[in-house]
């Protein structure tokens, strides 16, 4: 099973948030593969895409507290 969170694909410059269904929620990104488990590690950072932190409901505008 597929579980949601910020995935950092080969191809992909920037991190970003997939769905269990492997859409990205800005929509610019499906992944048909095995995702595996999800980075714990890998969390919202600056880099992340902004499309996707603004699904989420993440203000990119203000400086970033980690």
């Amino acid at each position: 099973m597929i579980t949601a969170g910020w995935r950092k694909l080969l191809n992909v410059r920037k991190a970003h948030w997939f769905d269990e269904a492997g859409r990205s929620l800005c929509g610019r990104w499906l992944f048909l593969g095995n995702m595996g488990p999800v980075d714990e590690k890998l969390t919202m950072t600056p880099d992340s895409c902004r499309g996707c932190a603004r699904k989420l409901g993440i203000d990119m505008s203000e400086p970033f507290n980690g």
